[in-house]
């Protein structure tokens, strides 16, 4: 007997289906940033951004908020 896990293959979207733009160096007033963490997510989603680092100087300390935003919208 087989069992369904997850999504079926033909559903999933490749890469070439999907445009994925990505902001892999961003930082939050957390470090020298001028926005708050949940600021810097909305308007990375605002301007299409799929993949977002926050890569604050020395703290961690905006990732939850940021994470926060990221699940809410």
């Amino acid at each position: 007997m087989s069992e369904s896990r997850g999504t079926p293959c033909s559903t999933v979207k490749t890469l070439d289906e999907v445009p994925l733009i990505a902001d892999l160096h961003t930082h939050s007033n957390a470090s020298d940033g001028i926005l708050r963490p949940e600021e810097l997510v909305s308007r990375a989603k605002s301007q299409g951004v799929s993949l977002l680092a926050l890569t604050d100087h020395d703290t961690t300390a905006g990732i939850d908020a940021a994470k926060r935003e990221a699940i809410a919208a």
